[in-house]
C-alpha cells in the first residue's frame, strides 16, 4: 500500500479521511468515524482493509457521511453542523480529485437511519461522486441499507449499488413517515 492519508481537525473531534493510496483505491463511505487513527485502527478500519485487500484493491480510503467522531453513533449531533458538512464535502472532493479512486463503497448499514440529516449528507456526497461506480458487499440489510463492514465476511460478494434508486427510496420513505 502507498502513503497513509489522515485528515482530521486540530481537536481530533472530527475525522475526514483515513486510508492508504494505491493504483486501484476504493473509497469506503461509513456513517461517522470512531477512534481509529493510522497507528491504532479500530475494528471497522481493519474490516475495510481486509475486504479491500481480498477484492484486490491496493488502496482504500475511509470517509463518512458525517465526520464527527463518536464510538456510539447515537452520540453524533442531533442537529448537524453545516460547517462540518461543507468541510467534509471539500475533503471528499479533494480525495476524489487527488487519488485514483476506482469505486465508491456504500458501507453505512442501518446507522444512516439514526439521524434524518444523514440522507442529505449522502446526497451531497453523491453529487460529487456521481461519475464513479458505486458498489456494496454482501446482501442488503432487512431495511434495504448496504451492510456495514463489521458485519461482512472477507469473501462477501461485491455488487453494483444503485445509489440513485437508494436515495429515491429513502426520500420516499422519509416523506411517508412525515405524513403519518
Amino acid at each position: 500500500m502507498g502513503n497513509c492519508i489522515y485528515i482530521n481537525d486540530e481537536a481530533n473531534a472530527n475525522r475526514f479521511v483515513l486510508g492508504y493510496e494505491g493504483k486501484s483505491t476504493i473509497l469506503c463511505i461509513g456513517v461517522n468515524p470512531s477512534t481509529a487513527t493510522p497507528e491504532a485502527p479500530d475494528r471497522t478500519i481493519r474490516s475495510v482493509e481486509r475486504i479491500s485487500e481480498y477484492n484486490e484493491y491496493d488502496g482504500w480510503m475511509m470517509v463518512n457521511l458525517y465526520p464527527q467522531r463518536a464510538t456510539n453513533p447515537e452520540d453524533i449531533d442531533i442537529h448537524p453542523s453545516q460547517r462540518l458538512i461543507e468541510r467534509n464535502l471539500r475533503e471528499i472532493q479533494a480525495v476524489i480529485s487527488t487519488y485514483n479512486i476506482s469505486e465508491i463503497w456504500a458501507a453505512w448499514g442501518n446507522l444512516i437511519d439514526r439521524r434524518p440529516y444523514l440522507i442529505e449528507c449522502l446526497k451531497g456526497i453523491y453529487s460529487i461522486t456521481s461519475e464513479h461506480s458505486w458498489v456494496c458487499f454482501g446482501d442488503s440489510t432487512k431495511e434495504g441499507n448496504p451492510r456495514h463492514p463489521l458485519y461482512l465476511k472477507t469473501s462477501s460478494e461485491k455488487h453494483m449499488f444503485d445509489i440513485d434508486g437508494y436515495i429515491r427510496l429513502k426520500q420516499s420513505t422519509s416523506k411517508k413517515e412525515k405524513q403519518q
